[in-house]
């Protein structure tokens, strides 16, 4: 999974290579909860070793962008022929979720550059990624993302959401599989 959002990294930096201000591109987030409540959580970046990573807006970054996987689901699928054969395929739900500064780029440029480069992705020779859908509502993403927060984004910064799915296949023998 780390290897194919890698590769969307990569891509999404090539494709806002154009955008002439700071980004701070990072891999896979999950909630943590803070602190002093159970209530109240933030998207962040955990090592192995717990340390996070806080996917917070800051003035040192014009524009943020994260993911997070919201779940993976299994198929198991057939390939008729001679030596019949079933595979495992993993669909992963994704989310893209990016913050910045209106005045670095429209969050609806910035979003079509981000679902070109999630589109086109690639892994061992396949298109893996498809887009789902994108919201900008900021509202909705932000209680998404900060549980148990009250909202308080300025006018001036944007947040919104891109679902997409990983799509990869698994042979069925457990000795093969690849992870």
């Amino acid at each position: 999974m780390d290897e194919i959002i890698n590769i969307i990294n990569g891509r999404i930096t090539t494709e806002t290579g154009d955008i002439k201000c700071t980004k701070k591109i990072n891999g896979l987030a999950e909630p943590v909860l803070l602190l002093d409540s159970q209530q109240q959580s933030f998207p962040a970046i955990v090592s192995a070793d717990g340390e996070c990573d806080a996917n917070l807006f800051d003035d040192k970054f014009k524009i943020g962008i994260y993911h997070k996987m919201n779940k993976i689901t299994y198929v198991e699928t057939g390939v008729k022929g001679y030596g019949d054969r079933k595979s495992i395929q993993q669909v992963a739900d994704m989310s893209l979720i990016s913050y910045g500064y209106r005045t670095a780029i429209s969050p609806y440029k910035l979003a079509e550059k981000i679902r070109r480069a999630i589109a086109g992705t690639k892994h061992n020779g396949k298109e893996v990624c498809s887009v789902i859908d994108a919201n900008f509502n900021r509202v909705q993403v932000f209680a998404g993302e900060f549980g148990g927060i009250e909202f308080f984004l300025q006018p001036h910064i944007f947040l919104f959401r891109i679902n997409y799915k990983i799509t990869t296949a698994l042979p069925e023998c457990i000795n093969n599989q690849r992870i």
